[in-house]
C-alpha cells in the first residue's frame, strides 16, 4: 500500500466521523483541527484507519501529534 492508498483510507473514514465534510476535496495538507475533529473525532479516526489497514496491535499513542491528514498517512506508512 503507497501513501495515497493510505490517504484515501483516511479521507474515506473523515467523512464518515464528520459527514458535512462529504463532497469537500481534501488533501494532504489539511489540518484536522481546520476540519472540525477535536481530540475524541482523531482518536476514532486513528482507530477506524488502523482497522482497515489491519494494525490493530500498533499503539494509537504513536500518532499524536500528527496534525495534517499527510502526517497521519506517513505515520501509517511507516508501520507497514
Amino acid at each position: 500500500m503507497n501513501r495515497q492508498e493510505i490517504t484515501a483510507v483516511i479521507i474515506k473514514n473523515l467523512y464518515e466521523i464528520v459527514p458535512e465534510l462529504e463532497g469537500r476535496e481534501l488533501r494532504p495538507e489539511d489540518r484536522l483541527s481546520d476540519l472540525g475533529l477535536n481530540s475524541v473525532d482523531r482518536a476514532d479516526l486513528i482507530s477506524m484507519v488502523m482497522e482497515d489497514l489491519s494494525l490493530l496491535q500498533t499503539q494509537r499513542s504513536q500518532f499524536i501529534g500528527m496534525s495534517s491528514i499527510g502526517e497521519l498517512a506517513d505515520g501509517f506508512l511507516g508501520k507497514l
